[in-house]
């Protein structure tokens, strides 16, 4: 990197904050890696502190390394509160920018499922993860990323009150067609297709309400929504989203588990290599 140059240095934290992910993603330590992305970001803003896109990195980069340390036992809470205040800071400098929005309610959660992992109650967490990604897809109304962020928070936060025993309120409803939206508007995010299957598998055993599907005959509406289901998750593992752990262990997809097409689901994600 030029070492007078903020741009230099905020490219080389992108890098760095990117090989950490896939070292997350593979099981390996990521720390190292976020921590150098993390110096690397603060260089960027020691020669040009007002950089957002600099403090949305560094930011991403304690957040991850947040999530490593959590990973290994460690007590994250600095690193988490470090990651608030860059995307903070960010958010107040370019108030039209959705991207510290998206970050700071990926933050959330982050914090609702490790508030959830430890038995405490994450509703805090994912109602301002909600209102983070409302905000960001009201900024940028055609960006499919934030259309999925926003359902698959709505998701988590209507799976952890029905495991509750608490009302989900209308949170399947919208997730479905926030996923649904964000499929459409870019067929190549995996992650929508893996949640809107999530979905449609609680559909297909009535554990989560809704409008019948049109023109189903009331006998054939769980059936409709296996297919359906089936058909959205053989399009996730299509577009990436292929770790059949996330396949075996997501209890939404319980409902799906003990018809026969799910081994031909499993041999699938095991030949594309997941």
């Amino acid at each position: 990197c030029d070492p007078n140059s903020a741009e230099g240095w905020c490219r080389s934290g992108q890098v760095r904050t990117e090989r950490g992910n896939r070292r997350a993603a593979t099981g390996a330590d990521p720390r190292e890696s976020y921590e150098a992305a993390i110096g690397d970001f603060t260089r960027a803003l020691e020669r040009s502190p007002g950089v957002a896109e600099a403090r949305v990195g560094r930011g991403a980069a304690h957040m991850g390394a947040a999530l490593a340390a959590a990973s290994a036992g460690g007590d994250p809470a600095a690193l988490f509160a470090l990651a608030e205040a860059d995307f903070l800071a960010a958010r107040g400098a370019t108030p039209r920018h959705p991207d510290p929005r998206r970050f700071l309610g990926t933050l959330q959660v982050n914090l609702g499922m490790l508030a959830a992992a430890q038995g405490g109650d994450p509703a805090t967490h994912f109602a301002a993860a909600v209102a983070e990604f409302d905000d960001a897809v009201r900024l940028a109304p055609a960006d499919a990323t934030g259309r999925m962020d926003r359902g698959t928070a709505l998701l988590l936060f209507a799976d952890d009150r029905r495991g509750r025993g608490l009302d989900s309120g209308d949170r399947y409803a919208r997730a479905e067609s926030d996923l649904r939206e964000a499929a459409r508007m870019n067929p190549r995010l995996g992650m929508a297709h893996f949640n809107l299957g999530c979905i449609l598998a609680l559909r297909s055993a009535g554990s989560v309400a809704g409008p019948p599907p049109e023109g189903v005959p009331p006998d054939r509406v769980a059936e409709h929504f296996r297919t359906t289901a089936f058909q959205t998750l053989h399009r996730a593992a299509e577009t990436g989203w292929r770790d059949p752990t996330h396949f075996e262990r997501d209890p939404d997809l319980a409902p799906l588990r003990q018809d026969p097409r799910w081994a031909a689901l499993m041999d699938e994600l095991r030949q594309k290599g997941g």
